[in-house]
């Protein structure tokens, strides 16, 4: 059944089964008859049945009804009670179909009545009598008098929803806040756009001379904008597409404005397609034959209103171009234009007047005792305003007093009501019990609410009449002669072609002249019909690029007595409005720029104009304007970290351009027109010139030169050179003898192909507007193994990606680390693996086209729809990452709640759980049996490269027999880094620690500020180090700390401490982290935490670890704890601010490092060192989070907690201790409700044991080695039974 089809209304029987076994019929009166043979089951409603009296307990015994009793689950009929079934989800009737003998032997029970059932009809109404109905001449009237035969079919093919508002049915007139016609939510174009302009030879009341003629062939529908000159004709066409919506494709003639770059930016900005007519064949304009028809529709419209002044057209415009849209047409079968268009009817409520009405309107304003009804003219509908029912109003009582002068006062009313000219006095409203009367100031009834429509059409008969008869007695009126309205008066003429018009010879049309009612014959020249014609009657040559006549012309001037400043901003004003099409009217020039916006990633600007109008515009069309404040507004707003740097180049270019122009145009304009080879009165420079001159040598000398370069060259990489376009390639490969290049793009764009990332159309396309384009590029590298290759990228940075999530996160270090972990206590396998390809595998949100390049061989300079997420979109990775999810979450994996880049599933033996993590495209897997998931992801992914681990992310893996020992470190990363820095700094000397030992505090050093270059130097020294010890290396934490610091404003000895600490990487470049579970071992010693527990309890009763219900079931060994923390009083010799230093393990293996300034500054080595505990107390509570997030068994064992500061751990563990610094105190509570919780047990540990101590501070060299030794692999260590922290190191540090 489709939404059209309406099923037939019936009485109709069924035979229906009872649950205990009996037979039924049941008749059920106007029910809905459905004949689908697909259709099975049938609905009853409840309440049509309660209606008729049968009483309906739809409630099932098992549950109970609002009384607390058990339902009663039946259907109650006269002397019989039915039985329903019940499912467990809901009560029904066994039915099938009844024959003719089971209609004679089982009894028949009504349900409903045969009366009809209409629900939503209201019985009851506060009117006294039903809505009043609008006659057909009336809605004539309304509708700007059609013909009879178009009024009827268009009130047969819209809605009337609003038969009365509350402004014509109420006693008094009062104002209203809430939207009255809740049910009119009008809302779009695929058809072709017809343009034109059209002339009037009368200027209106609000200075337009011509308006603008947008017509759709296949709709039939007209959108008019009005114009006070024809260079508006662009931005009348965005406000169209802004309004009713941008069509397939635009066709005008060859007119400047329709052809110049403002209409075509707006084709290019929507992606429209333009058409132009033949020159001298205006009848394949359709706009044309319209526009000649809505003249007429505008004389027509004038001489059924004879009161209304010619200067008032283009109020009468705009009423004829919201109607003409509603009228019913022939040609669509009698529907309407909005229709055919937006595919709903239109409802024409609104016009509840016809154009210059006389009407009363509210005035809210006015003050006691003032009557707050005052008369008025309706001059049409006041689009976008309020609830849709308001109207423009031009408060006058009498026609001789409108007005004719410009830029007369109108208003908006909401609250609006017809008028009767006859008399002065606003009716008097009174409701009774047969309806509403309307009486007037003498108390004699007027007419009743049945006769509203009826009186309306009278008063606008009377109208007409009183004007004929007021014209005849009256000597300051003239007689109104109908054939003045003959065709002759309003020619129609075709508009010339540009290159036929006389500009010397203004087109001259010669008319009757008829006089308003107000004027007098003998002195009005004023014509009465408005002269439209598409003649333009004054051509002005603005384009002249003669800049001798533009010189000549500032001679004759002589230069104001102002300021030359004030006179700059003339030429500023001069040169932009150089080139300006049409009037330069002072009340169209653009006052400021207010603000900005993004529509489907367009740059709009809000400008105000100097009459006060401010209006939304798109950036080129603003550009083209004005732009000097354009420049001004992008240099001083933040337009978005994508837009900032595109549009600010452009606007230091113009300003600088501009500059460069004034200073040219003073010149000429105080010291006359000068020439290159003959200047007969020669200037001196003034004082200031030659000391500026002066300046600039000076610094031209001491400015270090540039050293010259070839641009001829390209990038060089293992000595062969890089292209950087197309241009090179076909150069290099020339000038090698091979296509090495050429065969790498040509597999790029290949393996593209194969991927399906492209929707090639052909090359005149014209994508939607919500289509953003980006152009492609090429970016070429040589392998270490100098394998050429290329990637084609996309210039994502072009496209604004607002609405859609970018975000792409990566799995953590200190996940991968515990990974590992639970792979070395469990038994698991490891394989990594990388998927080529991988972000175009995915499809991608972001509606982008391209242009395609030589590249694409045949294909060359086709538009493609970019339809994977191709490499430079700012979404790729997010939609990348999102396909790969998708598929781990179709294998049954499910995100861990700490990382959501950790991926885990229960095995189908249940015991235990293999795991994924993903990091962009390098994926490792944690299993019993990983190579049947590698194989699963290979069917579904491009895996280039996969195996057992030996390298990810940066970090190196290797297996030792001799210990059973899976060990990982960063050497080739490095590697390479030390390599990088040496071919920059040169050989570096090795060193033993990264920092020097004594008196190293960056912060007081006082050395010059480093050069931008060695800037760059210095941060891409920092990036590598982070890395370092991001992968690895928990032995440069300090360091790293130190010098970040100092990221933003560097001095030469903190790159100089950089440099030194790639001299202890090169020293100790093959340092690994042994993979161990066995627990740390150490010497126990009083106090005794378990007996201290009770004592805590009573401080903290409710202390308690916070346990996630939804932690998965942990399996495998248990895996221990242990953090060792240290601090440094004071370390910070500019702010005496304290550092933390923390190392953190799991099983035997350090799996979290941190160096960090203390947040506030600590008065005393114990506050310094608590608030360090503290620290130490939420990683604990961290990692354990973390540990049980990934179902691992970690026991009931609280995580051992070490520190060298006996003090603080005494305080930590005594009952009776009490702190009154608050700030040492939150520190003093967090770590002694832990203790009570059971998280964590703190434990002293002798300083030369603590090996959190090189995260704090520089130690000489032996210690730094000994604590080294240990958290770092050795081959003589690991093997030991037991990893003891406190026992002494003997052996000497041999680097590998």
């Amino acid at each position: 059944m489709t939404s059209e089809t309406l099923l037939e209304v019936v009485d109709a029987c069924t035979l229906a089964t009872l649950p205990d076994g009996s037979k039924v019929i049941l008749q059920i009166n106007q029910a809905l008859l459905d004949k689908n043979p697909e259709q099975h089951e049938a609905l009853i409603q409840p309440h049509q049945m309660r209606a008729h009296g049968t009483a309906v307990d739809d409630c099932a015994k098992r549950h109970q009804n609002v009384r607390g009793e058990p339902g009663g689950q039946c259907i109650t009929v006269p002397d019989k009670v039915l039985d329903l079934h019940f499912d467990g989800w809901k009560c029904y009737l066994r039915i099938s179909l009844p024959s003719a003998d089971d209609l004679k032997k089982y009894p028949i029970h009504e349900l409903t009545s045969p009366l009809p059932y209409e629900p939503q009809n209201r019985r009851h109404s506060r009117r006294g009598t039903k809505n009043k109905t609008v006659t057909l001449e009336e809605w004539r009237a309304r509708l700007g008098f059609p013909t009879e035969n178009v009024t009827r079919h268009t009130i047969a093919n819209t809605t009337q929803m609003v038969k009365t508002l509350q402004a014509e049915t109420r006693e008094y007139m009062r104002d209203h806040y809430k939207t009255r016609v809740l049910a009119l939510r009008p809302r779009r174009i695929n058809d072709t756009m017809y343009s034109d302009t059209f002339f009037s030879s009368v200027c209106s009341v609000r200075g337009y001379k011509c308006f603008q003629m947008f017509a759709l062939k296949q709709s039939k529908v007209e959108f008019i904008k009005l114009m006070k000159k024809e260079a508006q004709a662009p931005e009348m066409y965005q406000d169209v597409i802004r309004d009713h919506g941008a069509p397939n494709r635009t066709v005008t003639d060859n007119a400047q404005v329709m052809t110049g770059t403002k209409w075509t930016a707006i084709n290019r900005s929507y992606c429209i397609e333009s058409g132009f007519t033949v020159p001298h064949h205006q009848h394949q304009n359709y706009a044309e034959l319209q526009g000649g028809n809505f003249k007429l529709a505008t004389i027509k419209l004038y001489h059924y209103t004879p009161w209304a002044p010619l200067i008032y057209w283009c109020y009468a415009t705009q009423y004829l171009d919201m109607v003409r849209r509603s009228l019913s047409r022939n040609t669509l079968n009698w529907r309407t234009g909005h229709e055919a268009m937006n595919g709903d009817t239109p409802d024409i409520s609104i016009f509840r007047f016809r154009w210059f009405a006389p009407v009363w309107y509210y005035a809210p304003s006015s003050s006691f005792p003032s009557d707050k009804m005052l008369p008025g003219f309706c001059l049409g509908i006041a689009p976008n305003t309020g609830d849709g029912f308001s109207y423009t109003i031009l408060p006058v009582k009498e026609y001789k007093d409108i007005p004719l002068t410009r830029s007369p006062v109108t208003l908006v009313r909401s609250v609006v009501r017809d008028r009767d000219m006859s008399s002065s006095v606003p009716p008097v409203v009174v409701e009774s019990t047969t309806g509403l009367t309307f009486y007037n100031a003498e108390g004699d009834e007027i007419f009743s609410e049945e006769e509203l429509d009826r009186q309306d059409e009278e008063d606008a008969m009377s109208i007409s009449s009183s004007v004929s008869a007021e014209s005849v007695d009256d000597t300051n009126r003239d007689s109104i002669s109908l054939s003045l309205l003959d065709l002759e008066v309003f020619p129609i003429a075709e508009e010339p072609e540009i290159e036929d018009m006389e500009i010397d010879d203004p087109i001259n049309v010669s008319t009757t002249p008829i006089q308003s009612p107000t004027e007098d014959p003998k002195d009005s020249n004023e014509p009465r019909a408005p002269l439209v014609s598409q003649s333009q009657i004054e051509v002005e040559d603005v384009d002249s690029d003669d800049e001798d006549d533009f010189i000549h012309s500032q001679e004759e001037d002589s230069l104001p007595t102002y300021s030359r400043l004030e006179y700059a901003d003339d030429v500023v004003k001069d040169v932009n409005n150089h080139f300006s099409q049409g009037d330069d009217e002072p009340d169209e020039d653009i006052d400021s720029i207010l603000d900005h916006r993004y529509v489907d990633g367009i740059l709009e600007l809000e400008v105000e104009f100097y009459t006060g109008e401010t209006e939304w515009l798109d950036l080129e069309i603003v550009k083209d304007e004005d732009p000097h404040s354009v420049a001004q507004f992008i240099l001083k707003s933040d337009l978005g970290p994508i837009m900032n740097g595109k549009h600010r180049r452009w606007a230091r270019k113009f300003l600088r351009s501009l500059r460069r122009t004034m200073r040219r145009l003073f010149r000429v304009t105080d010291t006359g027109f000068s020439s290159s080879t003959f200047d007969p009165t020669p200037s001196f420079p003034t004082c200031r010139t030659r000391r500026a001159t002066a300046a600039a040598a000076a610094k031209a000398k001491t400015k270090p030169k540039k050293k010259a370069g070839n641009k001829q060259m390209g990038n060089f990489k293992y000595g062969l050179e890089i292209p950087k376009k197309w241009l090179d390639v076909i150069r290099i490969d020339a000038k090698s003898k091979n296509t090495k290049w050429q065969d790498a793009i040509h597999k790029e764009v290949a393996a593209l192909l194969l991927h399906k990332c492209f929707d090639f159309r052909s090359p005149d396309f014209k994508p939607t507007s919500d289509y953003q384009y980006a152009p492609l590029n090429l970016v070429y590298d040589i392998k270490a193994d100098l394998r050429y290759k290329a990637r084609l990228v996309c210039n994502g940075c072009r496209v604004d990606p607002r609405g859609l999530s970018t975000r792409a996160t990566v799995v953590k270090g200190i996940s991968v680390r515990l990974l590992d972990l639970i792979a070395e206590s469990q038994g698991l396998e490891v394989l990594c693996g990388d998927i080529g390809n991988a972000f175009i595998q995915a499809f991608t949100k972001e509606k982008v086209y391209t242009r395609c390049g030589p590249e694409f061989g045949s294909r060359h300079q086709c538009i493609a729809i970019i339809s994977k997420a191709l490499y430079g979109l700012t979404t790729s990775a997010e939609r990348y990452r999102t396909l790969f999810a998708d598929f781990l979450r179709g294998e049954g994996f499910k995100p861990t709640r700490y990382d959501r880049d950790v991926w885990m599933r229960l095995r189908d033996t249940n015991d235990g759980y293999d795991y994924i993590c993903t990091h962009v495209d390098d994926f490792k897997i944690v299993a019993k049996d990983p190579h049947a998931w590698m194989d699963k992801i290979a069917k579904s992914f491009l895996v280039k490269e996969s195996g057992p681990r030996e390298y990810y992310l940066g970090n190196d893996y290797k297996f030792h027999d001799e210990s059973n020992t899976w060990t990982y470190g960063c050497k080739t990363y490095a590697a390479e880094a030390v390599a990088q820095t040496e071919r920059v700094f040169g050989c570096i000397a090795k060193q033993s620690t990264p920092l020097p030992p004594k008196d190293c505090h960056p912060e007081t050093d006082d050395s010059p500020l480093l050069l931008l270059d060695e800037h760059r130097k210095y941060q891409m020294l920092l990036g590598q180090l982070q890395w370092l010890l991001t992968i690895g290396r928990p032995d440069l934490c300090q360091a790293v700390s130190s010098l970040n610091r100092f990221g933003s404003c560097p001095r030469e000895y903190h790159l100089d401490l950089a440099v030194r600490a790639f001299g202890y990487v090169k020293t100790t470049i093959n340092k690994c982290i042994a993979i161990d579970s066995r627990p740390l071992q150490y010497s126990r010693s009083f106090p005794n935490y378990e007996k201290l527990r009770p004592d805590f309890l009573e401080d903290y009763p409710d202390a308690k670890e916070e346990m996630d219900p939804n932690f998965p079931k942990a399996f495998g060994p248990i895996l221990e704890t242990t953090i060792l923390v240290d601090s440094d009083h004071a370390h910070d010799l500019k702010t005496r601010r304290s550092i933390t230093g923390l190392l953190a393990f799991v099983g035997s293996t350090p799996v979290h490092w941190m160096s960090k300034r203390q947040g506030s500054i600590a008065s005393s080595t114990y506050a310094a060192e608590f608030s360090a505990l503290r620290t130490a107390t939420e990683e604990a509570m961290n990692i354990r989070y973390m540990l049980r997030c990934l179902g691992v068994n970690i026991g009931t064992k609280p995580t051992d907690v070490f520190g060298d500061n006996l003090s603080v751990i005494q305080n930590s563990q005594n009952p009776e201790a009490d702190l009154s610094k608050k700030h040492v105190a939150i520190s003093f509570h967090v770590v002694r409700e832990a203790i009570a919780a059971g998280i964590i047990c703190p434990y002293w540990l002798k300083g030369k044991y603590n090996l959190s101590d090189i995260m704090t501070k520089q130690i000489p060299k032996p210690e730094f080695v000994k604590h080294t030794d240990f958290i770092f692999w050795r081959p003589n260590f690991h093997i030991h039974d037991k990893n003891r922290i406190d026992e002494n190191f003997d052996d000497d540090c041999a680097y590998a």
